[in-house]
């Protein structure tokens, strides 16, 4: 529900410009409802995928988000002044955004091996 009084928003707030500038009223919200759909999918997409994947996955996502850090410095794309964009062919990725999603999940490592632990002693001791 946010997602789409978002888009109205876009569209309340860009249909005059992307009038004048592209002869389409409806050019911003055309391409925020794109992207909507396009982020839905990923979700449904990634809410399919066992946690036990994120967590083994979890160290070497931030391992390739920390090396697309130090890669823009050297090889990144400089705008408005400021160097953070890569380009990979067609698609620029600006790696500080993919790093905001990677240090929240290492932290959970100790404590999800700990509550593993802990299960696992409270089985063996109720077995035994």
């Amino acid at each position: 529900m946010i997602a789409i009084f978002g888009s109205f928003m876009v569209f309340s707030a860009g249909s005059a410009y992307a009038e004048f500038r592209y002869g389409d009223s409806l050019f911003f919200l055309k391409r925020q409802v794109i992207w909507l759909i396009l982020g839905i999918g990923i979700m449904i997409f990634a809410s399919r995928i066992k946690p036990s994947f994120y967590f083994k996955a979890t160290p070497y996502l931030y391992a390739i988000t920390l090396m697309l850090l130090v890669l823009v410095l050297a090889v990144g794309l400089v705008g408005n002044g400021a160097q953070r964009w890569i380009s990979i062919g067609p698609i620029t990725v600006q790696p500080s955004e993919i790093a905001k999603l990677t240090p929240e999940a290492i932290p959970s490592i100790p404590s999800v091996r700990f509550a593993q632990l802990t299960v696992a002693t409270s089985i063996s001791r109720a077995k035994g």
